[in-house]
């Protein structure tokens, strides 16, 4: 059954140059080959590239502009909001812009929409602008209640929205049905409503691998510049690296993306690349990529999608939070720094262990879009009276 679905999102699709908008921009494929219409209305809370948006989703494309009263705070209201322990945490619409209704109304009055997802909870209140035939979807991204205590308890400045439990639960509940993007996750927005709670983790592109041998001495770790990153790749440089190059001193380490603009001094064996256009050829000229995450918020996107390109994957636990099964068969999950020489080296002398590692990979990310692609579409074949009835899919 083909749906009308209006995607509100604050997150462009284009650059792709962090997980939240891989996940958006996925979605929106996915609902593509699918054979829905869809509008993608982008909210302008971040910069995006207008004009590479236009010619990916052609008239499916449509923008509308935003402002951010709290950025226009007084320094009383500062400084109120301080003395009662609200410097981080916001009200669930105190970063929802009015002027969004009369551009949602258009559309609507439009294309009769059947089904509207809002991009983050703090977004839900984009509800309030349709009835009760519409199915009114929350896809939530990350848990956002006293988020900022997870910075905070790593060091890290607190980046992003942060919110009490109420708050966040006010907007859930505006929902006919909330998506978690990992299965703990969706347990804990359980607690907070009763609205119908699923699991749909990161949609992504299986690639059939090109190689399944090592041959170029290069791994990889692409990733956006926010402090999550920042602070792994920092972290890593500092007491993992040298040990790596002194016992692989054939390797090197490329970095790519956004985070590059972030680290200052490169070791040697250390290539900082940026921006990359062709991501399926930044896969093709390493052997490895890791992920050494030590803290963080939902899916970590970065993982899966490298299981996505069948490349061997080196992570710390944080790296693969979210993803149940395959441990040390799809990915390869590191503690110590003998850890990080060993799987490296294994996957470098060790061709029969690469081959497999490669072939899990591969399996595992085949079957995890298999089952995201069937919670997806049982979403989408409900209407709001039978929204309770939906199977929770997931890989545990």
């Amino acid at each position: 059954m083909q749906r009308k679905i209006l995607i509100v999102s604050p997150i462009p699709t284009h650059p792709k140059k962090g997980g939240n908008r891989a996940r958006v921009y996925n979605f929106l494929r996915t609902l593509e080959r699918l054979g829905h219409d869809f509008v993608f209305l982008h909210v302008r809370q971040m910069k995006g590239d207008d004009s590479a948006m236009r010619k990916c989703w052609g008239e499916r494309y449509q923008s509308c502009g935003y402002s951010q009263p709290f950025f226009a705070y007084s320094a009383f209201t500062r400084w109120s909001r301080q003395s009662l322990g609200m410097s981080y945490n916001y009200q669930i619409d105190e970063w929802y812009d009015a002027q969004l209704n009369v551009k949602v109304a258009e559309l609507q009055q439009q294309h009769e929409f059947d089904v509207i997802v809002a991009e983050y909870v703090f977004f839900s209140k984009v509800f309030d602008c349709f009835n009760d035939n519409v199915l009114k979807v929350i896809d939530t991204h990350d848990l956002f209640t006293d988020r900022h205590q997870r910075y905070l308890k790593n060091g890290q400045k607190p980046r992003w929205f942060s919110t009490n439990m109420m708050e966040e639960a006010k907007g859930l509940d505006r929902a006919d049905i909330v998506i978690g993007i990992q299965e703990k996750e969706s347990v804990e927005l359980s607690k907070m409503t009763n609205k119908t709670v699923i699991t749909i983790g990161h949609l992504i592109d299986v690639v059939q691998p090109q190689s399944r041998t090592w041959s170029q001495d290069k791994i990889l770790f692409l990733a956006s510049d926010n402090p999550i990153n920042v602070h792994a790749i920092d972290s890593f440089l500092i007491d993992i690296w040298p040990t790596l190059k002194r016992e692989l001193p054939n390797l090197c380490l490329i970095l790519a993306g956004k985070v590059c603009d972030k680290v200052e001094n490169s070791p040697a064996g250390v290539e900082k690349i940026g921006m990359v256009e062709d991501i399926e050829q930044l896969y093709r000229d390493v052997d490895a990529v890791i992920n050494p995450v030590l803290f963080g918020t939902g899916l970590n996107i970065k993982s899966i999608e490298a299981l996505g390109f069948a490349k061997p994957l080196v992570t710390t636990e944080k790296g693969v939070d979210g993803l149940d099964k395959g441990f040390n068969e799809a990915f390869l999950v590191v503690q110590t720094i003998n850890d990080w020489v060993r799987q490296l080296r294994e996957l470098e002398n060790n061709p029969e262990k690469y081959l497999k590692v490669c072939t899990d990979a591969h399996e595992f990310a085949k079957q995890w879009n298999k089952l995201q692609v069937a919670a997806l579409e049982d979403m989408l074949s409900t209407d709001t009276h039978e929204s309770k009835n939906l199977i929770n899919f997931s890989l545990s």
